[in-house]
């Protein structure tokens, strides 16, 4: 059976990189307009610019797809229909959606064009890549911490594409879980302004170091084994780098994956690629991601935050102002070199040195150097010439067919052909030669000129009758009016029309009133005293019940009136994990649970389909969390219509904005544990120093489910909302 060819998209931030990635042989491109988009600060594209993008990606069959990752506010749903309507009528593939309201919009008001979950909707499951399927997407973006057999499991049990980060920048956070950049400073990463918080400086005890620093993931020698997964996109990371990035990242994982598809892909290849990538970006070197690690201090480098570059050697030596080291590459005259001494120091290479033989170059403050401090090249002139030069200078072009038809007595005409697409264009009837007729050498030599037009003739057919005189200025004009109508053919066939008006209002499942006002979470049913709704932490309930003993300890009078939290991250990388979700029913049967709180998408999505199998008659509410991001009331409807019946409660979170569905359904936190980041990697207790306040993030990891959670104590002031809810645990 032959393999299948992952896609592979290139990231661009601007016109530039986009060109990048086109020419360096991409398939698809993702890119962010004016609005609505996770990288705010990128230059982006206009609305102009995005369907100049999309008529030239059209022209190659390469695909744009348009982010649309950040939360919507309800007043913003007109603007992002208008925003779309042009891009839709103009052949945009497909948008990548975080916010489930948006999802909602976008399939009722342009059922043609493609839904892809993004990561950050954080879907960790087959739970929540099923609900995706079922509400109409095409795709999702797995998380990036998904393990390998994760991904597997998930591709042979749902009828979903899987797209997948195989290079660049890792968040230290679950994408879309984290709430840090917000809390600190203002600048919340689901809407599109991430502050970058996990590249600070922290303290541990006495300690500091960039405690929550990821290195940048490289997978490229795990082609083989992402490819015979089943991935259907290879993603690269990185909106937010210019066009010498886009274009190496792009070209070194087209062709090692068409290597691999070929049967030639060759490991020493591969690794030689990784080295040449490590020249172009990487922050504290590469990691393999949690392909095949669950988690791990090696995916970290607490040391170096920012661009590293590739090692290059170590000190030896010192003589006067100069290090004396052995590269272990060939240095070149106007590289940059870092060394990384008791400060860092930086240099330039002043002349080329060779691979393994000893040289000295010339630094200042040599008196913080030692012997030992490592040496490492940031930029390299050298290489990004032979970028510009090999990939970033060369137009991409498609193969055309050109037939021309130059008798005496009837009209020129030139036919072009690219697969099933023709086009023709005439011009004046012509006459025979008075001198001598025009050679059909010169013909074809004129009709072969297409320079930037993306296309080049591959096969000419000329039919003369050897006596016709051709106008070199009039075969011009056909050829230029055949090529330009052959590509308004290629690219027109990617266009819509029947774009419906923006919707007075959409079908909505109204909100009930709660059923209760004060909910405190505990972890045992020992903390439970006085008055309210107690939810009770459903792993908890859940190990218990796995022992035989917890028959005779918990029954299902003594659960009568306690409500289940679900966990912060589902997932079926554990045992403990899958069968949580799968068990989730039965338990919720057997104790006869009359509510839940939802912390997850997948959580949502498993509670949802047992749900519509009638297997859930006791429930009777569900809260959910703040992390289920309904912030406006198409996500709020889009939830109650999943959980019809339901009584559907939200818990507003630091990020909302204001909106009609946080009147009579809103539970407002009163003293609860602030969860600011969710990861699968663990630092331990650490605190942020700002400039008006401490800010002390506690660290829980929790051993069953294996995620880790930095989060701060919190008491609110009263928001006006009947329902009240402690959340401790």
């Amino acid at each position: 059976m032959s393999l299948k060819r992952p896609e592979i998209l290139s990231p661009a931030g601007s016109m530039d990189a986009f060109s990048a990635a086109l020419n360096a042989g991409c398939d698809a491109v993702y890119l962010s307009g004016e609005h609505f988009g996770a990288r705010a600060f990128a230059r982006n594209f206009t609305s102009e610019e995005i369907i100049r993008a999309i008529s030239k990606a059209h022209l190659y069959g390469v695909k744009v797809y348009l982010t649309i990752n950040t939360l919507i506010a309800e007043s913003e749903m007109p603007l992002l229909f208008s925003f779309l309507r042009p891009l839709y009528t103009e052949g945009l593939d497909a948008v990548i959606v975080q916010d489930l309201g948006a999802v909602s919009m976008i399939r009722n008001s342009f059922p043609d064009l493609a839904v892809h979950a993004s990561t950050q909707m954080n879907i960790t499951s087959e739970y929540g890549a099923g609900l995706a399927y079922s509400l109409g997407l095409k795709r999702v973006v797995c998380a990036r911490e998904l393990s390998l057999s994760e991904i597997e499991s998930i591709k042979k049990k749902v009828p979903i594409e899987l797209e997948c980060f195989v290079h660049g920048a890792l968040c230290y956070c679950y994408s879309g879980r984290c709430l840090l950049s917000s809390y600190i400073g203002g600048r919340s990463g689901n809407r599109g302004m991430c502050a970058q918080p996990c590249r600070l400086l922290y303290t541990s005890g006495s300690a500091q170091s960039h405690a929550v620093s990821m290195k940048d993931l490289c997978a490229i020698e795990l082609i083989p084994e992402l490819t015979d997964a089943g991935i259907d996109s290879f993603k690269i990371e990185g909106r937010m780098k210019n066009e010498y990035y886009v274009a190496a990242v792009t070209d070194s994982y087209r062709r090692m994956t068409d290597d691999y598809i070929k049967g030639r892909f060759d490991p020493d290849k591969a690794a030689y690629e990784k080295e040449k990538l490590l020249d172009i970006f990487n922050r504290g070197s590469f990691t393999k991601g949690y392909y095949f690690y669950h988690n791990g201090p090696e995916m970290l480098d607490t040391e170096n935050p920012g661009r590293l570059g590739s090692i290059i050697g170590t000190v030896s030596g010192k003589l006067g102002g100069k290090i004396s080291i052995t590269p272990l590459k060939d240095i070149n005259k106007g590289d940059d070199l870092l060394i990384k001494a008791s400060s860092d120091i930086r240099i330039t290479s002043g002349e080329d040195f060779s691979k393994g033989k000893q040289c000295l170059l010339k630094a200042p403050q040599t008196k913080l150097i030692r012997k030992g401090d490592k040496v490492y090249r940031t930029r390299c002139p050298k290489l990004l010439d032979e970028i510009k030069r090999e990939i970033i200078d060369k137009d991409r072009e498609i193969d055309i067919s050109v037939t021309t038809y130059a008798r005496s007595g009837e009209r020129l005409r030139v036919t072009t052909s690219y697969g099933s697409f023709e086009a023709y264009a005439e011009g004046p009837v012509l006459d025979e030669g008075r001198d001598r007729a025009t050679e059909k050498g010169e013909i074809e030599g004129k009709i072969r000129k297409t320079g930037g037009t993306g296309m080049k003739v591959s096969e000419t057919l000329t039919f003369t009758d050897d006596k016709a005189f051709v106008p070199m200025k009039a075969l011009n004009e056909v050829r230029r009016e055949a090529l330009g109508l052959l590509k308004e053919e290629i690219v027109g066939s990617f266009k819509r029309k029947g774009i419906q008006e923006y919707p007075a209002a959409y079908a909505d499942c109204p909100a009930a009133e709660p059923l209760y006002h004060k909910y405190i979470t505990v972890k045992t049913p020992s903390d439970i005293s006085g008055e309210g709704k107690y939810i009770l932490d459903y792993q908890y309930l859940y190990e218990l019940s796995r022992d035989s003993k917890g028959q005779s300890i918990l029954s299902g009078e003594d659960l009568k009136s306690v409500y289940l939290s679900l966990p912060l991250i589902s997932r079926c990388d554990t045992e403990l994990g899958r069968e949580m979700l799968s068990d989730l029913p039965d338990i919720i049967e057997r104790f006869d649970i009359e509510g839940l709180l939802i912390r997850n998408i997948d959580s949502l999505a498993a509670v949802a389909e047992a749900h519509r199998k009638g297997r859930l008659k006791s429930l009777r509410e569900v809260i959910c969390d703040s992390s289920i991001y309904a912030v406006n009331s198409m996500a709020a409807s889009l939830v109650r219509r999943l959980l019809e019946g339901i009584n559907v409660l939200f818990v507003p979170g630091i990020e909302e904005f204001p909106g009609e569905i946080y009147r009579e359904n809103a539970i407002a936190k009163t003293k609860f544990r602030n969860v600011l980041m969710v990861s699968a990697n663990s630092p331990g207790n650490i605190e942020i120093a700002l400039k008006d306040r401490n800010i002390s993030l506690i660290s829980r990891y929790n051993d069953g489910l294996c995620y880790n959670t930095l989060s701060t104590y919190e008491t609110a002031p009263d928001q006006g909302v009947k329902s009240k809810l402690i959340d401790l645990i």
